[in-house]
């Protein structure tokens, strides 16, 4: 943003969709928590997750919780879509006590993959989806092409504090084309903040913080 007011120098062209859009598809999305578990529990337990070739897939993750999301948008269709909980409060059941817990590895991961396959299983709320749709559209404008491959992220206000980075957790998703490529890419990134090294690094955060309140009192 800065870069780009400086003449003479060719920043790329972006837009930048508020965190106010992310709170939009936690609170106004709902989903049936049975059912979420339900196929979790059933597809997460086919997984031989010692196996080599699945931990030398880097995106084996991202491509399972894709999975599991149509899988649980099309069981609530199919029951009739009587969805009743809130994104959110499901959300918070799942990660509840999760940095304190004693849990390895595995517990850790299943919390992951029934957050991320969750907020997947869900529509854009339709503010987000024309924001993220419009905002592709100007870059489009912009640059003046039809179709311009981007880039979709995430950034959060911490991201470069001097205590805990968290940059390059979440997921990005390159050369995008097209506004339905790119607000599907944008709910994928809503789902990354929950990715397994996202939360590791949070858990590692407040166990940091934690011995340094019981250090300091």
């Amino acid at each position: 943003a800065l870069i780009s007011q400086i003449e003479g120098i060719q920043a790329p062209y972006f837009r930048a969709i508020s965190s106010l859009a992310f709170h939009r598809v936690l609170d106004e999305t709902k989903v049936t928590g049975r059912i979420v578990r339900a196929v979790v529990d059933r597809e997460y337990g086919r997984i031989d997750w010692n196996d080599p070739e699945i931990n030398q897939d880097p995106d084996f993750l991202q491509k399972f919780v894709r999975q599991l999301g149509k899988q649980i948008h099309d069981a609530a269709a199919a029951e009739g879509d009587q969805s009743h909980t809130k994104l959110r409060t499901f959300i918070n059941t799942i990660v509840e006590g999760f940095a304190t817990s004693p849990e390895g590895i595995d517990q850790l991961r299943k919390r992951s993959v029934m957050v991320q396959a969750a907020i997947l299983s869900c529509p854009l709320p339709e503010r987000v989806d024309k924001a993220v749709r419009s905002a592709y559209r100007d870059i489009c404008a912009e640059a003046q092409e039809s179709d311009v491959p981007v880039a979709v992220r995430s950034s959060a206000a911490g991201e470069d504090s001097r205590k805990k980075a968290f940059a390059g957790l979440q997921d990005t998703f390159l050369n995008m084309v097209g506004d339905d490529a790119v607000a599907t890419a944008y709910l994928w990134d809503c789902a990354s903040a929950y990715n397994l090294r996202s939360m590791i690094y949070r858990r590692e955060a407040i166990l940091d913080a934690l011995t340094q309140s019981e250090t300091t009192g």
